[in-house]
């Protein structure tokens, strides 16, 4: 029953794998038709990670389910708005339950469209550090980043403004943007989850169980019933 609720989320034989909203090169592209995407097998689950930020992977991870969703995105990507903006309450309902845990992608790659700030990856640290002080505040961090994200093409929110931010949530971002440990990490992250084994082609991409949800339904309403059906049947 999991198997046949999971495959009418994601065709598994036919993976869908075109999400190219925002993309590493060239403008963003708006979501593309499902018809257009290329086919990959079907993948083997990942396993769970542990909550909490893990520098080594670059991941956040929310709740400690034996289900994983996967979340790809870059702060500055606006169609990770548009996903966000559809399944945030989703998205906290899932990093909360028992039976699943969200593990964010934080990249950075539309850096090179915020005129030398750098904005992805400050934005990206303060999510990061909110991982490490309060997991609970990552979340809404993220809305409030999304709710203020600035437009491709300018220098995005100051510093101050992004511990402001921080702040709102009881975490003090100060150090880590003035330190900016992670930036070796992010840039890393974002050229494998590329060119790696997540072989992702753009932002948002999510995926459950590494089978990934078609960009047609990342936006839909019924996507959270769908990935619920399935958690039932865990």
């Amino acid at each position: 029953m999991r198997t046949r609720l999971l495959s009418t989320l994601v065709p598994a034989a036919a993976l869908l794998v075109a999400l190219t909203a925002c993309s590493t090169g060239g403008a963003p592209a708006a979501p593309t038709d499902d018809r257009s995407a290329s086919a990959t097998g079907d993948p083997t689950s990942p396993p769970a990670l542990r909550p909490g930020w893990d520098a080594a992977t670059g991941t956040i991870t929310l709740g400690d389910g034996p289900t994983r969703i996967d979340v790809w995105f870059d702060p500055m990507c606006p169609y990770c708005k548009q996903f966000d903006e559809a399944q945030r309450e989703a998205l906290a309902d899932w990093s909360t339950r028992d039976g699943s845990q969200v593990v964010l992608h934080p990249l950075t790659f539309l850096d090179r469209a915020s005129q030398g700030s750098a904005y992805s990856t400050r934005a990206a640290t303060v999510l990061a550090t909110a991982a490490e002080q309060d997991p609970a505040a990552v979340l809404p961090i993220l809305l409030d980043l999304y709710d203020r994200q600035p437009a491709e093409q300018t220098a995005g929110l100051d510093d101050a403004a992004l511990r402001a931010i921080a702040s709102a949530h009881g975490v003090d971002a100060a150090k880590a943007l003035a330190d900016r440990p992670w930036d070796t990490t992010f840039r890393k992250t974002s050229a494998e989850a590329f060119s790696g084994r997540d072989a992702i082609t753009g932002t948002p991409t999510m995926r459950v169980d590494g089978r990934e949800v078609p960009s047609g339904q990342l936006y839909e309403s019924g996507l959270r019933k769908q990935v619920d059906t399935y958690l039932d049947q865990r």
